[in-house]
């Protein structure tokens, strides 16, 4: 049987390449990373590996704060992932917030409050739209590197929550500065429907049927460059009112 191009793998199974990677700007390596990860994922096509860092609630929230805008108690995701090449010299940052749109004001960082932004925000705020924004970080620029590793060394001391957030926080202002944005605002929509029915289960065991569906539309996509400006995508939001006639 052909072994699988793609592989997922748990935390702490980074396997014996892991301990001989290489080491990359400002002392950021694969061992240390996949040592405080979340998972794994490696193309054995290219080498790349995919190194998924743990935070937790504290930290994805305060990502999700500097990039989406999102306040505290608000729904939101924020995950951070480092990519090493079959050399394990250290690629890529990326980082990736996902927030509920509560209020009128909420965009990434830089992003002109245009009218046409005010108004879908308007329309769509707190009746399930989700703001959703992507970074990459170059890690070859030495000051980038130092922030993925600043993480990285801090998430080596759970024992020290404060140094995990000072260290999420300035990668934070890292991607901010530095990083590729991509944006995007959905409107979402869930229909959740039971018909009171039941079926069987097992030994003569009994379940309720309920169906929930969940589908999205996007209203906006933006894109920044590295130290450049926001520009509208509106060749994303054309293609998917296309998809959705």
């Amino acid at each position: 049987m052909r072994a699988p191009d793609i592989e997922w793998s748990d935390a702490g199974s980074g396997g014996d390449a892991s301990a001989s990677a290489a080491v990359g700007p400002a002392g950021v390596d694969a061992a240390a990373a996949i040592s405080v990860a979340a998972g794994l994922k490696t193309d054995h096509r290219t080498g790349r590996r995919i190194v998924f860092l743990r935070l937790d609630d504290s930290g994805s929230a305060a990502l999700t704060a500097k990039l989406a805008g999102a306040g505290a108690g608000q729904s939101s995701i924020g995950t951070v992932a480092i990519a090493f090449d079959r050399h394990g010299k250290p690629v890529a940052l990326t980082a990736n917030a996902s927030a509920q749109v509560q209020g009128t004001a909420q965009v990434p960082p830089g992003l002109p409050l245009t009218k046409k932004i005010r108004a879908l925000l308007h329309g769509h705020a707190g009746a399930g739209a989700r703001l959703e924004v992507d970074a990459t970080l170059d890690l070859t620029a030495p000051a980038n590197a130092e922030a993925a590793k600043r993480l990285i060394d801090a998430l080596h001391h759970p024992e020290d929550p404060a140094r995990a957030m000072r260290a999420v926080s300035g990668l934070a202002d890292r991607l901010v500065m530095g990083a590729r944005l991509d944006a995007r605002l959905y409107a979402m929509g869930v229909d959740s429907y039971g018909g009171g029915g039941r079926i069987k289960v097992g030994l003569g065991l009994g379940a309720n049927v309920d169906h929930r569906v969940e589908d999205s539309r996007l209203l906006g996509a933006w894109e920044r460059p590295p130290d450049s400006a926001w520009h509208d995508r509106r060749d994303c939001t054309d293609a998917a009112r296309r998809l959705s006639a």
